[in-house]
């Protein structure tokens, strides 16, 4: 049984329990929903859609009114798995800060525990539904006005630095969680992996996510009767639609966790903060909720809803805003580092919007598919695929051209060459799929990749496009990408885009993020296979949309100060400033590069990103002739004057396209996006550069540096592997976002008047031995960097390879082990093995021992008198 459908079981059975809980004479509980025209109840209406908290039930016979006792009929035997009762809330509130494309979300609530006995107590799971993560994000290093698609260089600062990194769908980030209830409190840190010893449990469940958006915790003894308080926050991406933003937050409250009393008042707050970025005009579109405008500025709104309610609100929080503009528009956000920014260059963002004409025209598509289907997508997995698949083929237009390769050990292609998407062609297709998307053998992907690019060798006035689904991770995956990064650099005026697709847990997201970067493609993902449909369907929507295609913008001459890596030992060196008031142009700096005589130095060069042969020689002849210092400006002068294509994905009419970054110096008052056009024309965008102190930029783009980051270090095979890592970590303990490299944990905090208590007792080491306020891994906020072995084994997802029993001690003395042994699971399961008569043989025999050893005792207390 899925995991999302064992929790709604749990909670079906929970509702039921609950009518043991006598609610008083004013009120009855309000059992299950009923399901509609006799059929039968879905799982999805007893997941949460709102954030919510439940009683963990094991023992049916502590279920009762805490503070009205109904005496009700004993109950036997035990829930298992563990039943679910959803607590009665009494008040809510929520803060959304929306900033850029991303949405900062605080949801603040008090539950009671009003189904336990007062004497007895029970673990409480903490549920929250996070928004739907349909987006398209894009972090750059940009070197020079040069592409680096791999070399980044952290505390190694270059100029500007870039590298597209494309991010779609992913895991909603929690940010945090403060829990108090009953004189204790807990709360969620994020610290590096070194630092916690609880092992790495993947089949921890007190913590993770349902159906890859719903996330759990687990809050253990909490006693009847008791007040919960928690605070729980999460980041989202906000969804993009016909130049609309939309952020929707789960905010539908079942009837059921409304208190018995109706004289308990029940307070809902929202408080919305939006603040664009952008300096131009936002439209309301649309609002869900009564909220009262509280403040207007250019790119600024603030929002307030604050009520006593009778009842809890029954749906969706939703609210659209436009910008004012048509057309494409574009700009460059500044912002200077804070004092306590371990990185002190100055950020940048720049960001670019398809606008709302529809009439906009579209690129034509040559379009290969290119499917895993290897044993682990059998079932709900390919079939979800199939029907996905045939959809998009439905929405092809006129003019297009594809090919379906479906590969495993082995290539299976629908097609030799590229078809006409016509509707014969189209239903043969479909049908082919229909019998030959068979899940069956192993995963190699780079050979469909090349075959596939070979098909798109020879467009012209379209998009070559290639669509890679896969639930695999494979041994050889640096080597796709340095084989594909070579192939699409030989290709024609318009490179093959490669977008990905990964499906569950065992595939390595961020190889396929950074595969879709190097291919200016598009990245999501689907964790479940419910899923699969409504995101492939997305995903293809956007990659398939384009608009504007090879994006470029123009170089940043302006810029006066800059830090390169030293040729001979590869650190840092020193920081050069641009003087403006240089005797010598630009092209009199070139002649003086080409007449320079040679010496070995090419390395360098390919390090600067100069890999046209040309340039290499230049750099070569120079490096002899002239001081480091005097080689390090005119080879900036070199770089800074030419104008190179970077990795920038294209523009969709389905989303905007944001690209972030750092830089030493000053940037120009405006810059210019150059690309194409459907119609081969090429189109030039002004983007003017705007001074930004109020807003908080770093805030808004930490998230993307972050994976950013994590996909470089992944992606990195040299020295700096660590260096990166060290960045990775410390960049996510100052931001308490977790990451692969620093881990969230949940801690136990005391009250004062509790730690005096134990400060007293000195017990606080022994309370560390039994494993009091021991740390304890929220697991399932990252995504990992994929399982080989699973994918060779063909597992699949919520059918796992059964665990090692792993158990985690924290002992003192050297006997702790072999007194475990002895007494708790040994002794257990031998117990369970014995037929009746040898158990009661055995009690009546140390019944009769302490029977002796009570008269022994009772005769030497009788001799003593």
């Amino acid at each position: 049984m899925a995991e999302e459908e064992e929790f709604a079981r749990a909670v079906e059975d929970g509702l039921k329990l609950a009518k043991r809980v006598y609610a008083g004479k004013d009120r009855q509980v309000t059992g299950p929903p009923r399901p509609v025209g006799g059929m039968e109840r879905k799982a999805d209406s007893f997941l949460p859609s709102a954030p919510m908290v439940y009683a963990v039930i094991s023992d049916p016979r502590i279920v009762d009114n805490p503070d009205i006792p109904s005496y009700q009929p004993h109950v036997y035997g035990r829930c298992d798995p563990p039943a679910l009762i959803p607590l009665h809330m009494g008040d809510i509130g929520m803060e959304i800060d929306c900033l850029l494309d991303s949405a900062f979300v605080s949801v603040h609530g008090r539950w009671r525990v009003h189904c336990v006995m007062r004497n007895k107590s029970c673990s409480c799971r903490l549920v929250v539904p996070i928004g739907d993560q349909d987006y398209l994000e894009a972090a750059v290093e940009y070197y020079f006005g040069r592409s680096l698609s791999v070399a980044v260089h952290i505390r190694k600062t270059y100029l500007v630095s870039w590298t597209v990194l494309t991010i779609n769908h992913v895991l909603g980030s929690v940010l945090g969680v403060e829990i108090e209830v009953g004189g204790r409190s807990y709360h969620t840190q994020v610290i590096e992996e070194e630092e916690h010893n609880i092992g790495n449990t993947a089949e921890n469940k007190g913590s993770g996510f349902l159906k890859g958006h719903i996330f759990y915790m687990t809050i253990p003894q909490v006693n009847g009767g008791s007040d919960i308080s928690i605070k729980a926050k999460w980041s989202q991406k906000l969804a993009y639609n016909d130049g609309q933003f939309l952020v929707s937050i789960p905010f539908n409250f079942p009837e059921y966790v409304t208190p018995f009393s109706k004289v308990v008042a029940k307070k809902e707050k929202i408080q919305l903060n939006l603040n664009s970025g952008f300096g131009k005009e936002l439209l309301i579109q649309k609002i869900s909720h009564l909220l009262k405008e509280k403040n207007c500025q250019a790119g600024k709104l603030n929002f307030l809803y604050e009520a006593n309610v009778d009842s809890w609100s029954d749906k969706d929080f939703e609210f659209s805003y436009s910008l004012y503009s048509n057309d494409l528009s574009g700009g460059i956000l500044l912002k200077s580092p804070t004092t306590h920014d371990g990185d002190q260059r100055d950020m940048f963002c720049f960001y670019l919007f398809p606008g709302s004409n529809q009439r906009k025209k579209v690129f034509k598509n040559e379009i290969v598919f290119v499917v895993d289907v290897s044993g682990s997508m059998h079932g709900k997995f390919i079939e979800n695929v199939k029907s996905s698949l045939a959809a998009s083929l439905l929405e092809l237009r006129p003019g297009d051209l594809f090919d379906i390769i479906a590969f495993n050990d082995e290539l299976h292609s629908f097609s030799p060459c590229l078809e006409h998407a016509t509707e014969e062609m189209v239903e043969n297709a479909i049908q082919w799929m229909n019998k030959d998307f068979i899940a069956e053998g192993g995963t190699d992907i780079m050979h469909p990749l090349k075959e596939a690019v070979g098909l798109l060798s020879s467009t012209n006035c379209s998009i070559p496009q290639i669509f890679l689904i896969t639930d695999g991770a494979v041994e050889d995956e640096h080597n796709i990408c340095n084989t594909i990064k070579t192939l699409l650099a030989n290709s024609g005026s318009i490179s093959p885009r490669i977008s990905t697709f990964g499906i569950g847990s065992y595939c390595n997201h961020y190889f396929l993020k950074i595969l879709a970067s190097i291919g200016r493609g598009q990245y999501d993902a689907a964790y479940d296979p419910d899923s699969i449909g409504t995101h492939i369907k997305k995903w293809f929507c956007r990659a398939s949309s384009t608009i504007v295609a090879n994006l470029t913008v123009d170089s940043f001459t302006d810029l006066d100060e800059f830090e390169v890596c030293s040729a001979d030992s590869g650190e840092v060196g020193k920081r050069v400033k641009w003087q403006k008031s240089l005797s010598s142009s630009p092209i009199l700096l070139l002649d003086e590069f080409k007449k320079a005589s040679t010496r070995s130095f090419s390395w360098f060069g390919g390090e600067l990103g100069v890999e046209d042969s040309e340039s290499r020689i230049g750099i070569v002849k120079l490096a002899k002739k002239v001081n480091d210092e005097a080689f390090l400006l005119l080879l900036y002068c070199y770089l800074s004057f030419q104008v190179y294509s970077i990795n920038i994905p294209d523009l969709s009419a389905q989303c905007p396209l944001i690209i972030s970054g750092r830089f030493y110096g000053r940037f120009p008052e405006t810059l210019q996006a150059k690309g194409i056009l459907a119609d081969m024309t090429d189109i030039v965008i002004d983007l003017k550069v705007y001074n930004t102190k109020d807003f908080p930029l770093e805030k808004a783009l930490v998230k993307q540096h972050i994976d950013l980051l994590t996909a470089q270090a992944w992606f990195t095979e040299s020295k700096q592997l660590e260096e990166k890592i060290y960045n990775v970590a410390k960049l996510s303990i100052h931001n308490s976002i977790p990451s692969e490299y620093a881990c969230m944990v949940l801690l136990q905090r005391d009250t004062v008047k509790e730690a005096v208590k134990q400060a007293k007792k000195k017990t606080s080491r022994m309370r560390a031995g039994q494993g009091y306020n021991f740390p304890t891994v929220v697991h399932g906020v990252t995504i990992g960097f994929g399982d080989p072995t699973a994918t060779k084994e063909n597992r699949q997802i919520g059918a796992q390879k059964e665990p090692e029993i792993l158990t985690v001690y924290k002992t003192i003395g050297c006997c702790s082990k072999i007194a475990y042994c002895c007494c708790c699971p040994c002794c257990i399961n031998t117990c369970n093995k014995l037929n009746d008569q040898l158990v009661i043989a055995l009690t009546q025999l140390c019944a009769a021992l302490s029977c002796l050893a009570c008269s022994e005792c009772c005769s030497e207390l009788c001799g003593a008198d």
